[in-house]
Protein backbone atom coordinates (compact mmCIF):
# COMPACT_ATOMS: atom_id res chain seq x y z
CA UNK A 1 0.00 0.00 0.00
CA UNK A 2 1.40 3.50 -1.12
CA UNK A 3 2.02 6.11 1.46
CA UNK A 4 -1.13 8.17 -1.13
CA UNK A 5 -3.36 5.40 -0.74
CA UNK A 6 -2.66 5.31 3.08
CA UNK A 7 -3.13 9.07 3.62
CA UNK A 8 -6.16 9.41 1.00
CA UNK A 9 -8.03 6.12 2.82
CA UNK A 10 -6.88 8.31 6.51
CA UNK A 11 -8.65 11.45 5.34
CA UNK A 12 -11.55 9.61 3.79
CA UNK A 13 -12.11 7.53 6.98
CA UNK A 14 -11.79 10.79 9.61
CA UNK A 15 -14.44 12.57 6.94
CA UNK A 16 -16.74 9.76 6.72
CA UNK A 17 -16.73 9.44 10.90
CA UNK A 18 -17.58 13.38 10.81
CA UNK A 19 -20.28 12.54 8.14
CA UNK A 20 -21.45 9.91 10.59
CA UNK A 21 -21.41 12.26 13.62
CA UNK A 22 -22.83 15.08 12.01
CA UNK A 23 -25.42 13.24 10.92
CA UNK A 24 -26.69 11.75 14.28
CA UNK A 25 -26.43 15.29 15.76
CA UNK A 26 -28.64 17.35 13.23
CA UNK A 27 -30.81 14.66 12.06
CA UNK A 28 -31.44 15.94 8.52
CA UNK A 29 -31.85 13.84 6.17
CA UNK A 30 -30.13 15.41 3.53
CA UNK A 31 -26.65 14.65 5.20
CA UNK A 32 -27.90 11.17 4.46
CA UNK A 33 -26.53 10.67 0.94
CA UNK A 34 -22.74 12.60 1.16
CA UNK A 35 -22.60 10.25 3.84
CA UNK A 36 -23.30 7.12 2.45
CA UNK A 37 -20.95 8.24 -0.95
CA UNK A 38 -18.36 8.88 1.40
CA UNK A 39 -19.27 5.51 3.16
CA UNK A 40 -18.96 3.73 -0.15
CA UNK A 41 -15.63 6.31 -1.19
CA UNK A 42 -13.81 4.86 1.68
CA UNK A 43 -14.91 1.15 1.40
CA UNK A 44 -13.43 1.31 -2.51
CA UNK A 45 -10.58 2.87 -1.59
CA UNK A 46 -9.84 0.40 1.04
CA UNK A 47 -10.06 -3.11 -1.05
CA UNK A 48 -8.30 -1.38 -3.63
CA UNK A 49 -5.65 -0.38 -1.35
CA UNK A 50 -5.54 -4.07 0.07
CA UNK A 51 -5.54 -5.70 -3.43
CA UNK A 52 -1.98 -6.44 -4.88
CA UNK A 53 -0.42 -4.60 -8.18
CA UNK A 54 -0.91 -6.61 -11.78
CA UNK A 55 2.99 -7.74 -11.27
CA UNK A 56 1.91 -9.44 -7.35
CA UNK A 57 3.77 -6.74 -5.39
CA UNK A 58 2.51 -3.13 -3.55
CA UNK A 59 3.49 -0.40 -6.02
CA UNK A 60 5.23 2.68 -4.38
CA UNK A 61 4.40 4.73 -7.52
CA UNK A 62 2.14 8.03 -7.98
CA UNK A 63 -0.34 7.19 -10.60
CA UNK A 64 -3.02 9.78 -11.80
CA UNK A 65 -5.47 7.48 -10.15
CA UNK A 66 -3.38 8.24 -7.17
CA UNK A 67 -3.80 11.71 -7.41
CA UNK A 68 -6.97 11.92 -8.25
CA UNK A 69 -7.86 10.17 -5.07
CA UNK A 70 -5.59 12.33 -2.74
CA UNK A 71 -7.22 15.27 -4.08
CA UNK A 72 -10.90 14.03 -3.87
CA UNK A 73 -9.91 12.97 0.04
CA UNK A 74 -8.69 16.53 0.53
CA UNK A 75 -11.90 17.65 -0.57
CA UNK A 76 -14.31 15.13 1.80
CA UNK A 77 -12.07 16.11 4.63
CA UNK A 78 -12.34 20.16 4.27
CA UNK A 79 -16.24 19.92 2.90
CA UNK A 80 -17.47 17.90 5.47
CA UNK A 81 -16.36 20.42 8.16
CA UNK A 82 -17.68 23.21 5.66
CA UNK A 83 -21.00 21.45 5.24
CA UNK A 84 -21.41 20.75 9.05
CA UNK A 85 -20.69 24.74 9.62
CA UNK A 86 -23.40 25.31 6.64
CA UNK A 87 -25.97 23.18 8.22
CA UNK A 88 -25.13 24.82 12.10
CA UNK A 89 -25.85 28.23 11.34
CA UNK A 90 -28.91 27.02 9.16
CA UNK A 91 -29.95 24.98 12.59
CA UNK A 92 -29.85 28.04 13.96
CA UNK A 93 -31.35 30.79 11.82
CA UNK A 94 -34.19 28.00 11.34
CA UNK A 95 -34.34 27.69 15.46
CA UNK A 96 -33.99 31.57 15.84
CA UNK A 97 -36.93 31.55 13.22
CA UNK A 98 -39.11 29.27 15.22
CA UNK A 99 -38.64 30.68 18.67
CA UNK A 100 -39.42 34.15 17.06
CA UNK A 101 -42.58 32.90 15.51
CA UNK A 102 -43.28 30.65 19.09
CA UNK A 103 -43.02 34.28 20.45
CA UNK A 104 -45.06 35.96 18.11
CA UNK A 105 -48.30 33.36 18.54
CA UNK A 106 -47.46 33.69 22.00
CA UNK A 107 -48.02 37.42 21.42
CA UNK A 108 -51.00 37.25 19.38
CA UNK A 109 -52.59 34.88 21.37
CA UNK A 110 -52.84 36.81 24.57
CA UNK A 111 -54.43 39.94 22.55
CA UNK A 112 -58.03 39.91 23.14
CA UNK A 113 -58.49 41.24 19.74
CA UNK A 114 -59.12 39.02 16.71
CA UNK A 115 -56.34 39.18 14.67
CA UNK A 116 -56.19 37.80 11.02
CA UNK A 117 -54.52 38.51 7.97
CA UNK A 118 -56.75 37.07 4.56
CA UNK A 119 -55.52 36.57 0.84
CA UNK A 120 -57.80 37.57 -2.17
CA UNK A 121 -59.71 34.18 -1.92
CA UNK A 122 -60.49 34.82 1.63
CA UNK A 123 -57.80 32.07 2.93
CA UNK A 124 -56.79 32.90 6.61
CA UNK A 125 -52.97 33.67 6.61
CA UNK A 126 -52.46 34.57 9.84
CA UNK A 127 -55.21 33.69 13.05
CA UNK A 128 -54.57 34.35 16.76
CA UNK A 129 -56.74 32.49 19.28
CA UNK A 130 -59.46 35.01 20.07
CA UNK A 131 -60.85 35.13 16.00
CA UNK A 132 -60.44 30.77 16.40
CA UNK A 133 -62.27 30.70 19.96
CA UNK A 134 -65.20 32.67 17.92
CA UNK A 135 -65.23 30.33 14.88
CA UNK A 136 -65.06 27.56 17.87
CA UNK A 137 -62.23 25.98 15.87
CA UNK A 138 -58.05 25.75 16.72
CA UNK A 139 -55.89 28.48 15.00
CA UNK A 140 -54.75 25.40 12.53
CA UNK A 141 -58.12 25.07 11.44
CA UNK A 142 -58.14 28.32 10.25
CA UNK A 143 -55.01 28.64 8.55
CA UNK A 144 -55.31 28.54 4.55
CA UNK A 145 -58.89 28.33 5.14
CA UNK A 146 -61.41 30.06 3.33
CA UNK A 147 -63.67 31.87 5.84
CA UNK A 148 -66.86 30.90 4.29
CA UNK A 149 -66.15 27.62 5.30
CA UNK A 150 -66.38 29.03 9.27
CA UNK A 151 -68.76 32.00 8.76
CA UNK A 152 -72.59 31.17 9.38
CA UNK A 153 -74.01 34.11 7.91
CA UNK A 154 -74.02 34.66 3.90
CA UNK A 155 -74.23 38.19 4.49
CA UNK A 156 -72.27 38.65 7.18
CA UNK A 157 -69.32 36.83 4.32
CA UNK A 158 -69.98 39.24 1.58
CA UNK A 159 -69.70 42.09 3.99
CA UNK A 160 -66.12 41.09 5.01
CA UNK A 161 -65.02 40.18 1.59
CA UNK A 162 -65.97 43.61 -0.04
CA UNK A 163 -64.66 45.57 2.49
CA UNK A 164 -61.38 42.92 2.26
CA UNK A 165 -61.41 43.55 -1.84
CA UNK A 166 -62.02 47.19 -1.22
CA UNK A 167 -58.57 47.61 0.90
CA UNK A 168 -56.14 45.50 -1.38
CA UNK A 169 -57.40 46.92 -4.58
CA UNK A 170 -57.35 50.74 -3.21
CA UNK A 171 -54.51 50.05 -1.10
CA UNK A 172 -55.44 52.34 1.55
CA UNK A 173 -56.46 51.20 5.29
CA UNK A 174 -59.97 51.03 6.20
CA UNK A 175 -62.48 51.33 9.84
CA UNK A 176 -64.96 50.02 10.35
CA UNK A 177 -66.87 51.28 13.52
CA UNK A 178 -69.44 49.00 13.52
CA UNK A 179 -70.20 45.57 12.05
CA UNK A 180 -71.85 42.68 13.18
CA UNK A 181 -70.69 38.97 13.19
CA UNK A 182 -72.01 36.12 14.00
CA UNK A 183 -69.67 33.41 16.32
CA UNK A 184 -70.15 29.81 16.58
CA UNK A 185 -72.91 29.56 18.70
CA UNK A 186 -74.99 31.72 17.00
CA UNK A 187 -74.40 35.25 19.06
CA UNK A 188 -74.11 38.02 17.04
CA UNK A 189 -71.42 40.65 18.33
CA UNK A 190 -70.64 44.13 17.30
CA UNK A 191 -67.44 44.49 15.82
CA UNK A 192 -65.24 47.62 15.63
CA UNK A 193 -62.15 46.83 13.01
CA UNK A 194 -59.66 48.06 11.05
CA UNK A 195 -57.97 47.04 8.02
CA UNK A 196 -54.59 47.66 6.11
CA UNK A 197 -53.03 45.94 2.93
CA UNK A 198 -50.57 43.73 3.74
CA UNK A 199 -48.53 41.64 1.79
CA UNK A 200 -47.19 37.74 3.26
CA UNK A 201 -43.48 36.88 3.43
CA UNK A 202 -42.29 35.45 0.26
CA UNK A 203 -45.08 36.24 -2.46
CA UNK A 204 -46.29 39.43 -4.25
CA UNK A 205 -50.06 38.64 -3.96
CA UNK A 206 -52.04 41.21 -2.48
CA UNK A 207 -53.21 40.52 0.97
CA UNK A 208 -55.43 42.48 4.14
CA UNK A 209 -54.08 42.50 7.66
CA UNK A 210 -57.17 43.13 9.99
CA UNK A 211 -58.00 43.78 14.07
CA UNK A 212 -61.63 43.18 15.18
CA UNK A 213 -62.37 44.52 18.69
CA UNK A 214 -65.72 43.50 20.26
CA UNK A 215 -67.18 46.30 21.06
CA UNK A 216 -70.54 44.74 21.82
CA UNK A 217 -70.83 45.09 25.95
CA UNK A 218 -69.68 48.51 25.20
CA UNK A 219 -72.44 48.97 22.54
CA UNK A 220 -74.99 47.57 25.43
CA UNK A 221 -73.52 49.94 28.21
CA UNK A 222 -74.40 53.01 25.60
CA UNK A 223 -77.82 51.81 24.81
CA UNK A 224 -78.78 51.25 28.86
CA UNK A 225 -77.17 54.42 29.26
CA UNK A 226 -79.33 56.33 26.73
CA UNK A 227 -82.30 54.30 27.57
CA UNK A 228 -81.78 55.45 31.04
CA UNK A 229 -81.40 59.11 30.43
CA UNK A 230 -84.71 58.90 28.28
CA UNK A 231 -86.48 56.97 30.95
CA UNK A 232 -85.19 59.48 33.78
CA UNK A 233 -86.21 62.47 31.55
CA UNK A 234 -89.80 61.15 31.29
CA UNK A 235 -90.29 60.33 35.11
CA UNK A 236 -88.66 64.01 35.76
CA UNK A 237 -91.04 65.30 33.46
CA UNK A 238 -93.87 63.45 35.27
CA UNK A 239 -92.66 63.68 38.74
CA UNK A 240 -92.93 67.50 37.84
CA UNK A 241 -96.32 67.50 36.40
CA UNK A 242 -97.46 65.13 39.72
CA UNK A 243 -95.79 68.27 41.82
CA UNK A 244 -97.54 70.81 40.44
CA UNK A 245 -101.09 68.88 40.33
CA UNK A 246 -100.41 67.80 43.83
CA UNK A 247 -99.62 71.61 45.16
CA UNK A 248 -102.61 72.52 42.86
CA UNK A 249 -105.28 70.46 44.23
CA UNK A 250 -103.43 70.65 47.72
CA UNK A 251 -104.35 74.54 47.58
CA UNK A 252 -107.95 74.08 46.04
CA UNK A 253 -108.93 71.79 48.94
CA UNK A 254 -107.43 73.03 51.98
CA UNK A 255 -108.67 75.41 54.67
CA UNK A 256 -105.53 77.57 55.60
CA UNK A 257 -102.00 77.65 55.10
CA UNK A 258 -100.63 75.75 57.44
CA UNK A 259 -102.76 72.54 56.59
CA UNK A 260 -102.03 72.96 53.02
CA UNK A 261 -97.80 73.34 54.06
CA UNK A 262 -98.62 69.97 56.32
CA UNK A 263 -100.45 67.91 53.46
CA UNK A 264 -98.28 68.78 50.56
CA UNK A 265 -94.95 68.31 52.69
CA UNK A 266 -96.16 65.34 53.42
CA UNK A 267 -97.03 63.86 49.94
CA UNK A 268 -94.15 65.36 48.81
CA UNK A 269 -91.52 63.87 51.20
CA UNK A 270 -94.09 60.19 49.86
CA UNK A 271 -92.85 60.68 46.57
CA UNK A 272 -89.00 61.28 47.82
CA UNK A 273 -89.48 58.13 49.68
CA UNK A 274 -91.19 56.52 46.44
CA UNK A 275 -88.12 57.52 44.18
CA UNK A 276 -85.55 56.52 46.75
CA UNK A 277 -86.95 53.42 46.50
CA UNK A 278 -86.89 52.86 43.00
CA UNK A 279 -83.20 54.40 42.38
CA UNK A 280 -82.13 51.80 45.04
CA UNK A 281 -83.58 48.91 43.39
CA UNK A 282 -81.96 50.47 39.86
CA UNK A 283 -85.12 52.05 38.37
CA UNK A 284 -86.41 47.92 38.21
CA UNK A 285 -89.69 47.77 39.94
CA UNK A 286 -90.06 47.27 43.28
CA UNK A 287 -91.40 44.77 45.63
CA UNK A 288 -95.73 45.06 46.51
CA UNK A 289 -94.71 44.08 50.33
CA UNK A 290 -91.36 47.07 50.32
CA UNK A 291 -93.92 49.58 48.63
CA UNK A 292 -96.97 49.37 51.48
CA UNK A 293 -94.43 49.80 54.10
CA UNK A 294 -93.27 52.75 52.60
CA UNK A 295 -96.57 53.80 52.61
CA UNK A 296 -97.69 53.57 56.31
CA UNK A 297 -94.04 53.66 58.00
CA UNK A 298 -94.59 57.72 58.70
CA UNK A 299 -97.97 57.09 60.60
CA UNK A 300 -97.43 53.20 62.62
CA UNK A 301 -97.57 53.95 65.87
CA UNK A 302 -98.09 50.33 67.00
CA UNK A 303 -96.31 47.35 65.32
CA UNK A 304 -99.37 45.18 65.30
CA UNK A 305 -102.07 47.28 64.16
CA UNK A 306 -101.42 47.06 60.40
CA UNK A 307 -100.65 44.03 59.02
CA UNK A 308 -100.00 43.65 55.20
CA UNK A 309 -100.52 39.88 53.44
CA UNK A 310 -99.84 38.75 49.83
CA UNK A 311 -97.54 37.20 47.53
CA UNK A 312 -94.57 38.44 46.16
CA UNK A 313 -95.20 41.01 43.42
CA UNK A 314 -92.89 43.40 41.93
CA UNK A 315 -94.26 46.50 40.99
CA UNK A 316 -93.33 47.88 37.28
CA UNK A 317 -90.75 50.50 37.96
CA UNK A 318 -93.59 53.11 36.01
CA UNK A 319 -96.44 52.47 38.25
CA UNK A 320 -94.88 52.87 41.43
CA UNK A 321 -95.62 56.53 42.14
CA UNK A 322 -99.01 56.22 41.23
CA UNK A 323 -99.90 53.37 43.68
CA UNK A 324 -97.62 54.13 46.25
CA UNK A 325 -99.29 57.72 46.41
CA UNK A 326 -102.63 56.02 46.63
CA UNK A 327 -101.43 53.62 49.73
CA UNK A 328 -99.90 56.89 51.10
CA UNK A 329 -103.34 58.88 50.88
CA UNK A 330 -104.90 55.89 52.78
CA UNK A 331 -102.44 55.51 55.61
CA UNK A 332 -102.94 59.65 55.67
CA UNK A 333 -106.02 59.25 56.17
CA UNK A 334 -106.24 56.45 58.25
CA UNK A 335 -103.93 58.39 60.65
CA UNK A 336 -106.05 61.47 60.88
CA UNK A 337 -109.44 60.40 60.57
CA UNK A 338 -109.68 56.26 60.71
CA UNK A 339 -108.79 53.53 61.99
CA UNK A 340 -104.86 54.89 62.76
CA UNK A 341 -106.38 57.57 64.98
CA UNK A 342 -107.38 54.77 67.25
CA UNK A 343 -106.14 52.66 69.54
CA UNK A 344 -108.21 49.48 69.02
CA UNK A 345 -108.76 50.42 65.17
CA UNK A 346 -106.70 48.03 62.98
CA UNK A 347 -105.45 47.94 59.29
CA UNK A 348 -105.20 45.01 57.07
CA UNK A 349 -103.63 45.11 53.73
CA UNK A 350 -104.11 41.96 51.93
CA UNK A 351 -103.22 41.18 47.70
CA UNK A 352 -103.81 38.46 45.35
CA UNK A 353 -102.98 37.68 42.02
CA UNK A 354 -104.38 36.00 39.14
CA UNK A 355 -102.26 35.09 35.82
CA UNK A 356 -103.88 36.20 32.77
CA UNK A 357 -103.04 35.77 28.65
CA UNK A 358 -102.13 39.16 28.87
CA UNK A 359 -100.27 39.43 31.89
CA UNK A 360 -100.84 38.87 35.80
CA UNK A 361 -104.09 41.06 37.44
CA UNK A 362 -103.39 42.11 41.00
CA UNK A 363 -106.08 42.98 43.83
CA UNK A 364 -105.44 44.68 46.52
CA UNK A 365 -107.60 45.07 49.73
CA UNK A 366 -107.23 48.10 52.04
CA UNK A 367 -109.28 47.31 55.27
CA UNK A 368 -109.99 49.20 58.24
CA UNK A 369 -111.58 48.34 61.49
CA UNK A 370 -111.95 49.22 64.96
CA UNK A 371 -111.28 53.03 64.78
CA UNK A 372 -113.90 55.64 64.93
CA UNK A 373 -117.46 55.72 62.89
CA UNK A 374 -116.76 56.84 59.26
CA UNK A 375 -118.82 59.17 57.33
CA UNK A 376 -118.53 59.83 53.44
CA UNK A 377 -116.26 63.55 53.21
CA UNK A 378 -118.90 66.42 52.29
CA UNK A 379 -116.89 66.93 49.21
CA UNK A 380 -113.98 64.79 47.31
CA UNK A 381 -110.91 65.72 48.49
CA UNK A 382 -107.27 65.44 46.80
CA UNK A 383 -106.47 62.35 48.22
CA UNK A 384 -109.53 60.35 46.85
CA UNK A 385 -108.60 61.58 43.49
CA UNK A 386 -105.08 60.84 44.11
CA UNK A 387 -106.35 56.96 44.70
CA UNK A 388 -109.35 56.63 42.38
CA UNK A 389 -108.01 58.90 39.48
CA UNK A 390 -104.35 58.13 39.88
CA UNK A 391 -104.98 54.21 39.98
CA UNK A 392 -107.86 54.63 37.14
CA UNK A 393 -105.83 57.02 34.78
CA UNK A 394 -101.89 56.34 35.54
CA UNK A 395 -102.49 52.40 36.50
CA UNK A 396 -105.61 51.61 33.54
CA UNK A 397 -106.79 50.21 36.45
CA UNK A 398 -109.62 50.22 38.90
CA UNK A 399 -110.09 51.70 42.67
CA UNK A 400 -113.18 52.09 44.93
CA UNK A 401 -113.04 53.72 48.21
CA UNK A 402 -116.26 52.57 50.70
CA UNK A 403 -116.42 54.78 54.06
CA UNK A 404 -118.28 51.94 55.58
CA UNK A 405 -119.80 52.73 59.20
CA UNK A 406 -116.84 49.97 60.56
CA UNK A 407 -114.07 51.40 58.41
CA UNK A 408 -112.84 53.07 55.23
CA UNK A 409 -112.26 49.96 52.54
CA UNK A 410 -110.61 50.63 49.44
CA UNK A 411 -110.53 48.05 46.27
CA UNK A 412 -107.88 48.15 43.54
CA UNK A 413 -107.97 46.43 40.41
CA UNK A 414 -103.90 46.62 38.70
CA UNK A 415 -102.43 44.90 35.24
CA UNK A 416 -98.86 44.70 35.67
CA UNK A 417 -98.34 43.38 31.93
CA UNK A 418 -95.90 40.65 31.70
CA UNK A 419 -94.57 41.64 34.98
CA UNK A 420 -95.57 40.17 37.79
CA UNK A 421 -94.44 37.58 40.44
CA UNK A 422 -90.67 38.69 41.91
CA UNK A 423 -88.20 35.75 41.59
CA UNK A 424 -87.29 33.74 43.89
CA UNK A 425 -84.92 34.75 46.20
CA UNK A 426 -82.64 32.85 47.37
CA UNK A 427 -80.72 32.79 51.07
CA UNK A 428 -77.95 35.29 51.53
CA UNK A 429 -74.33 33.75 51.86
CA UNK A 430 -72.57 34.41 55.14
Amino acid sequence: MGWVVLLSLLMRSVATGWSLVLLRRVRDWRMSFPTLVLALMTASLALRALSPTPDGSASGALSPRDVVDLVVSVAALVGVPMLARMIAVRRQVIDELEQSEARMRQVLDLVPHMIFAKDWNARFLLANKALADAYGRSVEDLMGTPQEEFQLSREELEHFLADDRAVMTSGKPKFIPEEPFTDQGGRVRILETTKIPFTASGTTDRAMLGVAVDITERKRAEDRLQLTLRELDHRVKNILALVQAVAEQSAATTDSVESFVRDFRARIKAMARMHDALRSKHWEGVDLRDLVELAVTPYRRDGDRIRSDGPEVIIPAEQVQALGMALHELAANAAKYGAGSDRGGRVEVRWTTESRDDGTLLRILWQEQGGPVVARPARRGLGLSLIEDGVRYELAGDARVRFDPDGVCAEMTISLGNVSKAPERTPAVP
